[in-house]
């Protein structure tokens, strides 16, 4: 093991091997192969509408906590809006649903709660449920326009959230291990 690097200016710390980083968009490159491996295998087509291979997990997660508001995509974005969004729209960004991780500010205040939540609690594992339901997650979906000049104008994590729960279909998403999906040799190195 090494580390390198200074992690907090203030006080000079330097890098441990110890110290945990926030996988953020690096698990993104993981979920996109674990997907596209599924679809060789015959799983799904990236042609597949997303809602009806997710929405029976939310079902289930929505039986096992009476607190989440939604049973299915459509409850959280609209039926007619969801009802033909792709395993590969999802993948290349251009579903429409919005982006967890873009928050603006909400209410009167221009303010990030998603990221003082983070820096707050930076061990905190926050749920798919719960980002799911942020308020400019929620009810917030927007057509995706992928054309010029608005490319790349449809980013969401959120898409890769909804992926890791379609990967975790045969398990419980809790229990899903990512590592799985990557070379043996660092099966048992990295922890997600």
């Amino acid at each position: 093991a090494a580390a390198a690097g200074i992690v907090d200016f203030a006080s000079n710390r330097h890098a441990s091997v110890n110290d945990s980083y926030a996988w953020g968009s690096g698990t993104k490159p993981l979920t996109g192969a674990s997907i596209l491996k599924l679809v060789s295998e015959g799983a799904f087509g990236l042609e597949s509408p997303i809602a009806p291979l997710v929405d029976p997990i939310l079902l289930n997660m929505s039986r096992q906590d009476p607190t989440q508001s939604f049973k299915s995509l459509g409850d959280l974005w609209g039926q007619s809006n969801i009802i033909d969004i792709t395993v590969g729209q999802m993948l290349n960004m251009t579903s429409g649903i919005p982006d967890f991780d873009t928050a603006k500010g909400h209410g009167s205040t221009m303010s990030d709660s998603l990221r003082s939540e983070l820096f707050s609690h930076p061990h905190k594992a926050f749920t798919p449920v719960e980002l799911m339901s942020l308020p400019w997650v929620a009810q917030n979906f927007q057509p995706c326009i992928d054309t010029a000049p608005y490319w790349h104008k449809c980013y969401s994590s959120t898409n890769f959230v909804i992926l890791g729960l379609l990967l975790a279909k045969r398990t419980e998403w809790r229990e899903f291990a990512q590592s799985a999906f990557l070379p043996p040799s660092l099966r048992h190195k990295l922890r997600f």
